[in-house]
């Protein structure tokens, strides 16, 4: 679930991607590493004088090797 960057509140040693996004919520650039890239993208776009792009903000959950399916229960 994509949140707005003013809502997010970061846990370490959990993964986040960033996306930017215009006003009617499409991708401009979707799965940007950190913050940093998604302003970096923000800003570029302005120097285009394209403008009422935002920040949003999911958790990418990391699955631990090990804790998947099992094969020999199926």
């Amino acid at each position: 679930m994509r949140i707005p960057i003013d809502e997010y509140k970061p846990w370490p040693g959990k993964v986040y991607r960033f996306h930017v996004v215009n006003k009617e919520g499409h991708d401009v650039e979707a799965n940007l590493p950190s913050e940093e890239h998604a302003r970096t993208v923000i800003d570029f776009y302005k120097d285009q004088e394209i403008f009422g792009l935002k920040i949003m903000v999911e958790h990418v959950p990391k699955v631990k090797k090990g804790f998947g399916r099992d094969p020999d229960l199926h």
